[in-house]
């Protein structure tokens, strides 16, 4: 038991299970935050908090620092082999080659109310990497989420191999910057964590806390040490729903809607691009599939400048658009 205190500038090297506690089993580990740690593993299992955790618990644990290693790197915990992770925060630059995540590399084991923050980078672009774990064998995800920029080829959240649920838990995908989301990698904008009305499943009263239209949802057993700023660009109101669209009402809005393609949008004011080089929205492979509604409002002085599907949206399908106009483009 941590007792809520705070391990500072924590540094290991080692030939495998670097870590605070390079191998733990069956082992309950608790109210520890560790911040400024710096890991470095030439093997497998490397972690800030823990390398290898065998039916083991951790709770209420935060870390921050880096680490450098080779399979199953994670942030908290390098493998978790059968185990619990509740209410725990990760955060920092965590490299490795294959099952690389900010809070856990590999586990089978079931992770709850849990975030992580930084970025996990293959240096193999290995897919069994992700912003919160790298590859999970078997378990549960509930209440979680990434905000980790992502190596190529990895997953906003995680990797699945089998037998896993994944519940009300999602990935920053302007942040991640990687691949579709699909069924267990349910990306949304920025924005859309900074509401309690996106997260409303999660208990804001007991468990989280969050100061909406500003900071990423934080734990609030860590009180203001936890808190993070949305920064990942233009933050929109709203969270995509067709009951509760994203609001644009700059040129920067419709720059964001290439990330969350199936969502829905409203337009709230007339929007002048002047000046503005504009992307179009969608390709052939990554086409609009939402909501845009005009709001009866006027786009001005656009200017696209592509080889093909040129316009405002470039491809879309199975789309709604309208209530829109576009003038002098």
């Amino acid at each position: 038991n941590g007792g809520g205190y705070t391990v500072r500038n924590f540094k290991v090297s080692a030939n495998g299970y670097a870590a605070l506690f390079g191998y733990a089993n069956e082992a309950t580990i608790k109210n520890l935050r560790i911040e400024g740690g710096e890991v470095e593993s030439s093997s497998n299992d490397a972690g800030i908090l823990v390398g290898r955790l065998n039916n083991g618990n951790i709770e209420k644990c935060s870390v921050s620092g880096n680490i450098t290693g080779t399979d199953n790197v994670g942030g908290l915990v390098g493998f978790l082999n059968k185990g619990n992770i509740i209410e725990c925060r990760a955060e920092g630059e965590i490299i490795g080659q294959e099952r690389v995540g900010v809070l856990v590399g590999y586990m089978e084991g079931n992770v709850e109310n849990c975030w992580a923050v930084g970025s996990a980078i293959s240096t193999e672009n290995s897919v069994y990497t992700g912003g919160l774990v790298g590859r999970i064998w078997s378990g549960t995800i509930k209440n979680s989420y990434a905000a980790v920029s992502v190596s190529d080829g990895g997953r906003g959240l995680v990797d699945v191999y089998q037998n896993t649920q994944i519940f009300d838990s999602y990935y920053d995908i302007q942040k991640a910057s990687v691949g579709k989301p699909n069924s267990y990698n349910i990306g949304k904008l920025t924005s859309a964590f900074t509401y309690k009305s996106f997260l409303n499943s999660w208990d804001f009263e007991k468990i989280w806390d969050i100061v909406e239209g500003e900071t990423y949802p934080y734990l609030r057993w860590e009180g203001e040490r936890g808190k993070r700023k949305a920064d990942t660009g233009e933050i929109l109101k709203g969270i995509g729903t067709e009951e509760e669209p994203y609001q644009i009402g700059t040129p920067g809005g419709f720059q964001c809607i290439p990330y969350e393609l199936s969502a829905s949008y409203q337009v709230i004011s007339d929007i002048d691009f002047e000046g503005v080089n504009y992307t179009p929205i969608g390709t052939s492979k990554n086409f609009f599939c939402g909501i845009l509604d005009g709001g009866d409002h006027v786009i001005r002085k656009l200017r696209v400048f592509a080889e093909d599907y040129v316009g405002l949206v470039g491809y879309a399908k199975e789309a709604i658009i309208k209530n829109l106009k576009i003038e002098d483009a």
